[in-house]
């Protein structure tokens, strides 16, 4: 394609008309529009999934982490400069420079515009430089013209420059062209003082890539690859490696950039400062040794192999310097790297995957990221290549090295498909130019392709030809027209599915509406949901007080979680650390048991045979089904009684948003006659036709809900631990319920192991007036020494306190010291304690804890062990616990069949307390 002057209209032709003449006279010109064009169209395709009336949806998950980061530097910096500069966290410059545009145009509120258009805008720059990297490797516009084209309908880089999708991707595209292109630019450099300005670009350049990316020395080494290969072809072709020496000094200069960013803004971390500094020494030996054997003579009379023999050396001794203790941050990071995709395998995130991984792999993998450019390029790539290293063409042989390093990378991790990219779009500008000539749709005199396209001679052009003279020209349009239609097929999948559901943002909507209303913030209201969608939910719901946006938890849980058959058993595991969890129609759990069945299936209703769940309640439903959104409550407790073994119905209509369904449980009651079920949503349930109401505070808080409201006595209570099973320990007597986690039931009660207890929300608060009289019975206690861990020797058997001195109890308790039976009570300081004799013998114990309002004392089996006078407080009680502490930090290791507490001024047991 050639710049071929054409004769200009006259004026009276008109405006059009001289545009006309123009584009005539300018075929390159618009050639390029033309491809920018398309790449703003694919790129912005997806823009009203991005731009929902006032909002702003990104695509995919790794956008909203540089939203939330970008707006929160924003927001300190307060538009100070020097402020705005200075960052510790991930990928540096990309979030400075990003700020720094923010800033520039308005403040934080501008930070979702920016994001969003910042990889379009890098996108179609990248597509632009990539006509001149090409044109000036294949001397040859033509070929520049297609393989814009070709990136600009690439799905993998489409997807990762498309609108809303701002993470470092777009970036590190662009860094990596302009590097190899400022590369090529060195060796056809003709003056000293054109290499001095492109070597100095080119230092800025590599500083910028390594601090746009935590991994950014892994973008910089293709280009330290591709200079010794550059040197290696000049000293084995007899040229003096000027380009060469010209980029080490760029990668000395870049490295120092580096490590003053690093000391000054705080820029990366010391393991990255040195291991590119690593790499600048190795590319800096390799390049010096290599015009050292041309200077001495030598140099002539190698081959090619003899010539890349300096590089091997240097090789070796970096590996050595690895090893080195003064290198020990660049072994960590390389050690980081290795685990990391060691585990990344296992995650299912879908750019951990190999290329060619997965069933059909070779054949889907790349169809997905690639359309069928990729199978295209890489015969081309092939002959380039050999081609190259024939001829000693250094352009051809950087493009090559950049190729081959990111397909062994993209084979590695899918992810650096992307990077891959714009390399590939040369070689099928090529191939495709290659191909027209063969089929005779473009004549062999059109423009030269340089080294690479003289891969092909041009007699088996010509022979070409003439063999599809009479169908080459169809087949080539055919081949155009399946090239164009697979890549812009694959895109728009890729682009809808990167896309976030109308059922994903209502459903985000709606759980922050209902953090909003009940003011929870993080941990409260964070969210456990799919990985895919994890930071879209966080962002959207905890963006104010979440302290980073991380999908780490999901990722370590959320499968777990999905998978379980105790939604119960998940909701005590998680509820601390988590306040909403999302299920989805793409990840399903099999079994009808599961924590997904249960929730997405049957919105925590009973069902399929199976149990319905208590802690969560449904905050969000789509109309399609694919979506559910649940909170984690901690559920009121319906308690009743009935004949043994029967069951109980419990229902409640509910409504949440414009979703109407009714929430059904049933339970089976106790061997003596009991029965709980624990429920997520306030209002009037219907139990075996009774009418029980539930307030929002009771389920808020936990509290136990009496069908039939029995008349207890508040300063009585009665654990007699018989129930055999079920998550609750009843007290008939005064109502005082405990949550039984951790503990197992037994035919003898209930035995603890070391975790967990049974809390009982309030109870019984003693005075001087009233008194206390508390009496365990226990068994099981092995031997307990001086010798064992802490939490063995301070064992609790039932305190309404928290860990600490029994000499400064605040409420009143019973526990074990090294063996020997203690008791307690009192305000803190100057509590009052009474210790008795060895009771880890393993047999059965009752122990009593006694005090008339002046006497505390302290009965074991029967006979008073201890006693010590106290007319005090006692500290109002807040939880008790048996089993443990009121902190959970000295559990019991025994069993327990029965615990009865009243308020009455004892000296001695009273009737029912008795061994």
């Amino acid at each position: 394609m050639q710049d071929v002057p054409t004769p200009l209209p006259s004026e009276t032709t008109g405006r059009v008309g001289v545009a006309l003449a123009h584009a005539r006279a300018r075929p390159v010109v618009v050639s390029v529009a033309a491809a920018l064009l398309v790449a703003l169209l694919a790129r912005s395709y997806i823009y009203a999934g991005v731009f929902r009336g006032d909002t702003v949806v990104f695509l995919a998950n790794d956008p909203y982490f540089y939203r939330f980061v970008v707006e929160r530097h924003v927001a300190t910096a307060g538009g100070d400069l020097a402020l705005l500069v200075r960052y510790d966290g991930r990928d540096p410059f990309l979030v400075v420079a990003l700020a720094l545009v923010v800033t520039l145009l308005g403040g934080v509120d501008q930070t979702p515009l920016v994001l969003a258009w910042y990889p379009v805008v890098v996108g179609v720059v990248t597509v632009a430089l990539v006509f001149v990297l090409a044109t000036l490797v294949t001397s040859s516009r033509l070929v520049g013209v297609v393989a814009a084209v070709a990136l600009a309908l690439t799905p993998a880089h489409v997807v990762r420059t498309a609108l809303g999708f701002s993470d470092h991707h777009a970036a590190d595209f662009l860094w990596l062209v302009v590097g190899a292109t400022l590369l090529v630019l060195l060796w056809q450099a003709a003056s000293t003082r054109r290499r001095v300005t492109l070597a100095f670009a080119l230092t800025v350049v590599l500083a910028v890539q390594v601090s746009s990316w935590e991994a950014g020395v892994m973008l910089a080494l293709p280009a330290g690859l591709a200079v010794v290969l550059g040197a290696v072809l000049d000293v084995a072709a007899d040229r003096r490696p000027r380009a060469g020496l010209s980029v080490a000094a760029s990668f000395v200069g870049a490295a120092l950039l580096v490590a003053a960013a690093f000391a000054w803004f705080g820029w990366q971390t010391l393991g990255v400062v040195l291991a590119f500094g690593l790499l600048a020494a190795c590319v800096v030996l390799s390049v010096v040794a290599l015009a050292a054997l041309d200077a001495s003579g030598i140099a002539a009379r190698l081959s090619l192999g003899l010539a890349a023999l300096p590089v091997v050396v240097v090789g070796l001794v970096a590996a050595v310097a690895v090893f080195d203790e003064r290198f020990a941050p660049v072994r960590s990071l390389v050690a980081a790297g290795a685990v990391f995709l060691e585990e990344s395998r296992t995650t299912g995130i879908a750019e951990t995957v190999s290329l060619v991984g997965g069933p059909l792999g070779p054949l889907t993998g790349p169809l997905s990221l690639f359309g069928l450019l990729l199978f295209l390029a890489l015969p081309s790539l092939l002959r380039a290549s050999l081609a190259a290293l024939r001829t000693s063409d250094v352009g051809v042989a950087v493009v090559a090295t950049y190729t081959w390093y990111f397909l062994a990378s993209a084979l590695v991790q899918r992810r650096f498909a992307g990077e891959l990219s714009p390399f590939v779009a040369v070689f099928v500008g090529l191939a495709l130019v290659s191909l027209a000539r063969r089929t005779g749709v473009l004549s062999v005199s059109d423009s030269s392709t340089g080294a690479a396209g003289s891969a092909v001679s041009r007699s088996a052009l010509v022979a070409a030809r003439g063999r599809f003279r009479r169908y080459g020209p169809a087949a080539f349009s055919v081949l155009v027209a399946v090239l164009v239609v697979t890549s812009s097929g694959v895109l728009a999948v890729k682009l809808n599915q990167s896309a976030a559901t109308d059922a994903e943002v209502d459903a985000a909507a709606a759980m922050r509406a209902y953090a909003v209303d009940r003011d929870l913030v993080y941990p409260e209201s964070y969210v456990l949901s799919p990985l895919g969608t994890n930071r879209l939910f966080n962002y959207e719901v905890n963006a104010d007080s979440i302290p980073e946006l991380s999908y780490r938890y999901a990722e370590a849980h959320y499968a777990t979680f999905v998978h379980s058959d105790s939604p119960e058993r998940q909701y005590w595991r998680h509820h601390e650390q988590v306040g909403f969890v999302v299920t989805s129609h793409d990840v399903r759990a099999g079994s009808p048991a599961s924590t997904w069945a249960r929730l997405h299936q049957r919105l925590g209703s009973r069902g399929d045979g199976f149990e319905g769940t208590g802690h969560y309640r449904l905050v969000y439903a789509s109309d399609d089904g694919s979506v559910r959104a649940f909170a984690l409550v901690p559920g009121a407790v319906v308690v009743g009684r009935a004949a043994a073994d029967e069951r109980v119905s419990l229902s409640l209509p509910v409504t949440v948003g414009d979703r109407s369904f009714v929430y059904a449980r049933e339970a089976t009651t106790t061997a003596v006659g009991w029965y709980a079920v624990t429920v997520p949503y306030s209002g009037t349930y219907t139990v075996d036709g009774q009418a029980v109401t539930v307030s929002e505070t009771d389920v808020r808080e936990g509290r136990f809900v009496t069908v039939g409201a029995p008349a207890y006595t508040p300063t009585t209570a009665r654990w007699s631990l018989d129930a055999a099973d079920g998550d609750v320990a009843f007290d008939p007597v005064g109502g005082y319920h405990g949550r039984v986690s951790g503990p197992v039931w037994t035919d003898d009660g209930l035995w603890f192991r070391g975790t967990g207890g049974v809390v009982v929300p309030g109870g019984p608060t003693p005075t001087a007036e009233t008194g206390l009289a508390l009496t365990v019975r226990f068994a099981g206690l092995d031997d307990v020494s001086r010798d064992s861990p802490e939490p063995t020797r301070y064992q609790r058997l039932v305190a309404s306190a928290p860990s600490g001195r029994y000499t400064t109890t605040d409420g009143y308790q019973v526990g074990i010291v090294d063996g020997r039976i203690v008791g307690a009570l009192g305000d803190g300081p100057g509590a009052a304690d009474v210790r008795g004799p060895a009771v880890d013998d393993g047999a059965p114990h009752t122990v009593s804890l006694l005090w008339d309002g002046e006497v505390v004392r302290l009965v074991v089996d029967g006979a008073v062990v201890d006693e010590t006078p106290y007319a005090g407080r006692v500290t109002p009680t807040a939880t008790l616990v048996i089993g443990d502490t009121t902190d959970g930090r000295y559990p019991f290791r025994g069993v327990v069949t029965d615990v009865r507490l009243d308020l009455v001024r004892a000296s001695e047991p009273p009737e029912g307390h008795e061994t």
